[in-house]
């Protein structure tokens, strides 16, 4: 991961308030962090009819899930990779529908044919 990327990922956790302790986090309870994260919001789905909520919503969670791409990829020490960011988008595909944690199991699969 470029040094760039890698302040922009602790950047944007910083402004979601999450610590990004990659040395005790392994993929699997780094992803079951940032379910937590995401669905412990106060108001985690706004009422259509308010659309400032949820517009900010929107921007939270489109932060927490940049977050967790960069931090999956880095806490899988694939950051560098240039395929990395085609198995995510592979993993992403079959697992979003069940939350980061699916994700992170699909990814897991994946990331042994990029080492």
């Amino acid at each position: 991961m470029t040094t760039c990327r890698k302040t922009t990922l602790f950047a944007n956790a910083a402004i979601i308030g999450i610590d990004l302790d990659f040395y005790n986090d392994n993929a699997y309870a780094f992803a079951c962090r940032m379910d937590k994260l995401l669905h412990d919001n106060p108001n985690p789905y706004p009422a259509k009819s308010d659309r400032a909520a949820k517009r900010k919503y929107n921007e939270y969670a489109g932060l927490v899930g940049k977050v967790f791409a960069d931090g999956l990829l880095y806490v899988n020490g694939v950051h560098d990779h240039p395929k990395a960011s085609k198995a995510y988008s592979i993993a992403w595909e079959h697992g979003h529908s069940s939350g980061y944690a699916e994700v992170s199991n699909y990814f897991d699969e994946l990331v042994d044919l990029l080492k």
